[in-house]
């Protein structure tokens, strides 16, 4: 007979096995761990926490959840710990709302940071590390294999595209696909792509190994950027100053944009003639 009562009495007696051990291996120590934080922080439902839910797929009519005689009801999009999910794990609405949130933010930084304490491009652009791309990759772990979808993408680079420009000090119809070359940073959704695998494989690794696979996971998405520069359509004048992307990583040094305008004017003079 399956009893609560011998269930308990086994658990009780792993747990003493375990305790008696020293040797315990990775995994029965992990298990340990929660089962002893399951004792101390036993789960229970709150009102106040769990007042939404999302519900994946059509139904013929609303689905009606009763938990602790409080109504829980079905809504499109929740926020859970940061990230904003709907019923198709999409996360466009997230990557909008966390774009709108770091532009805000950053511009607010940068503007002191310019105007008033007269910082130049390698020091802002270190905030605009510490910033931008801190929070647009939040969580990213849990959306980076959307991070390539149009929709997302698209919501990415349109926000990060206004901040280069107050970084770039470029003009507004500059090319969006040529504006991170240009400033020598990584597309925001490459950026979100290579914390989340990261964050993926890290577990277990030491500082070391986690360095190796930064670099590993940073050359493949610089290969595949490089791919797409060029295959880009549009941006072709930057290209001819900028063929390889690697090369602008990592610059602390910047041309003012309107002065290597007149020089790309100058320069596709003489090249055409």
């Amino acid at each position: 007979m399956n009893l609560p009562a011998l269930k308990i009495f086994e658990q009780v007696q792993y747990k003493r096995r375990l305790l008696g051990n020293p040797n315990l291996t990775p995994d029965a120590e992990v298990q340990l761990d929660t089962e002893r934080d399951e004792e101390r922080n036993p789960l229970s439902f709150s009102p106040a926490k769990f007042h939404s839910m999302i519900v994946k797929g059509r139904l013929l009519r609303p689905a009606t959840v009763i938990m602790a005689d409080d109504s829980i009801r079905s809504v499109p999009a929740a926020t859970v710990l940061g990230v904003i999910l709907n019923e198709h794990l999409l996360f466009v609405q997230h990557a909008q709302t966390i774009g709108e949130r770091v532009l805000k933010n950053f511009g607010k930084v940068f503007r002191v940071s310019a105007a008033l304490w007269g910082m130049k491009y390698p020091f802002l652009k270190t905030i605009y590390t510490a910033t931008y791309v801190a929070i647009a990759s939040y969580a990213a772990r849990c959306w980076c294999e959307r991070a390539n979808l149009h929709l997302v993408r698209s919501a990415l680079l349109k926000t990060q595209k206004l901040v280069l420009i107050l970084l770039t000090k470029a003009n507004g119809t500059v090319n969006t696909a040529a504006l991170p070359v240009f400033a020598g940073v990584l597309p925001a959704h490459l950026e979100v792509i290579i914390t989340g695998r990261v964050d993926r494989e890290r577990k277990r690794l030491t500082r070391a190994e986690v360095r190796v696979l930064r670099r590993r996971v940073k050359q493949e998405v610089m290969m595949e950027w490089q791919r797409q520069w060029d295959e880009e359509a549009k941006g072709r004048e930057l290209y001819r100053f900028f063929p390889v992307v690697s090369a602008k990583i990592g610059s602390s040094r910047i041309m003012k944009f309107r002065s290597f305008l007149q020089d790309m004017v100058v320069f596709s003079r003489v090249y055409t003639n």
